[in-house]
């Protein structure tokens, strides 16, 4: 958006549709489902809220309740659990009998745990749209 406002728009130069181009390829990628749902975890989740009901498959995390002032461990944690997310639903969307596992995939028997925490994941990023302005807002 911060593009699109400004005065450049009026008269566009090379540089500036060279500027376009690079922003929509950048954005290309967050089209597919993994990059989207890391997208998605990294801006609406709020850590706190998520530590004690994560999967113990979700090693990170048991991490941060140690040293939590650390941000790179608490953005890998997100990163992690986007790929969890990410990697349970291939499984389950994907249930064939050749389906490879890429290793993030959530336990069968941490299920009911993975679940609860999607429920709070959901939650915050159902408040994190309805804070968007309307006009912001991408639907």
């Amino acid at each position: 958006m911060k593009k699109l406002y400004r005065p450049k728009v009026l008269q566009p130069d090379a540089t500036y549709v060279l500027e376009l181009e690079h922003l929509y390829d950048e954005h290309r990628n967050n089209k597919k489902d993994h990059q989207a749902i890391k997208l998605t975890v990294e801006t609406c989740c709020d850590l706190n809220d998520l530590i004690d009901t994560v999967p113990k498959s979700l090693k990170k995390f048991s991490e941060v309740k140690k040293k939590s002032d650390s941000k790179e461990l608490r953005a890998s944690c997100l990163e992690e659990l986007a790929a969890s997310i990410s990697d349970t639903r291939n499984l389950i969307a994907h249930a064939k009998t050749n389906y490879k596992l890429k290793g993030k995939e959530c336990p069968s028997g941490q299920l009911k745990e993975f679940a609860s925490c999607l429920e709070i994941v959901a939650i915050q990023v159902i408040r994190w749209f309805a804070r968007q302005h309307k006009e912001s807002r991408i639907i």
